[in-house]
């Protein structure tokens, strides 16, 4: 696991089956437990595009084409190793500040500056896709090529795993790229995985923008050492946040209680 400011990556294989139950119990599922709360995802990147999918809705048969290594265009092979074991996707997944996503059950404006920011911090980390060079002398070094092409479908949920409100979006990310003569080969992620940090710092530059322009005010969090570490929104307590990240059985989480707790500090 990669970890950088709001970001998070993550090597999926998925290579038992055809990906169904990845795609339907991990991404369609809003709370991750409901069974009828189900969100859409969408194909986002520069490749999208490629394989006709641009702004179009993730269906589980393409989902589970890429997860076969497929070309879902051509139902052919997508890139030239079909290692069992390799990587099939990496889901590289952006939170927003407790704050925000708290804040987000009152103000829908909100859910939508965070997605506006997802999409700024996943701009700038597909700058880094890269492809590894294999032919003549570079056949058994590491070096690379910036293609800066990706295909990723795109979930955005606003609840963690334990119930609590947490806007995050899951980038998945399939493990192919192209080469600038238009073949389709596996991604190489370490530039992406060195670039997390600063794809965080993107987001969370443009999700603070956006909230002040939303009339909201903000304090920066710093680190003992007085290094700017985030920002929350200012009148949202320590203790709602607290409140709010823990099992929604033993914490406050509904919309009335969460609220009079806002007013009351």
């Amino acid at each position: 696991m990669w970890k950088g400011i709001l970001f998070t990556a993550a090597k999926i294989k998925a290579t038992h089956g055809k990906g169904a139950d990845f795609y339907r119990q991990h991404l369609a599922n809003n709370d991750y437990y409901s069974e009828h709360d189900r969100v859409e995802g969408h194909w986002r990147g520069n490749l999208a595009s490629v394989f006709g999918l641009e702004n179009e809705s993730v269906a589980q048969d393409v989902f589970s084409l890429f997860q076969q290594n497929l070309n879902p265009s051509t139902k052919q092979k997508l890139t030239p190793r079909n290692n069992p074991n390799s990587v099939r996707f990496y889901d590289f997944q952006c939170s927003a500040q407790k704050s925000v996503s708290v804040m987000s059950l009152f103000d829908s404006r909100l859910v939508e500056a965070h997605r506006k920011a997802v999409e700024i911090g996943m701009r700038e980390l597909e700058r880094f896709a890269a492809v590894r060079i294999r032919k003549g002398g570079n056949f058994a070094t590491k070096n690379f090529a910036y293609t800066g092409k990706i295909v990723y479908a795109q979930y955005h949920h606003d609840t963690s795993r334990l119930l609590d409100p947490q806007l995050h979006t899951h980038n998945v990310i399939v493990n192919v790229t192209q080469e600038e003569n238009g073949s389709f080969k596996a991604l190489d992620a370490s530039e992406m995985y060195r670039a997390i940090r600063y794809a965080g710092k993107s987001y969370q530059n443009a999700l603070a923008q956006e909230c002040i322009r939303l009339g909201y005010d903000i304090e920066m969090k710093r680190s003992d050492k007085g290094e700017i570490t985030g920002f929350e929104i200012k009148g949202v307590s320590e203790d709602v946040l607290k409140r709010c990240s823990r099992r929604r059985e033993h914490c406050v989480s509904s919309h009335f209680l969460i609220l009079l707790i806002l007013i009351l500090v």
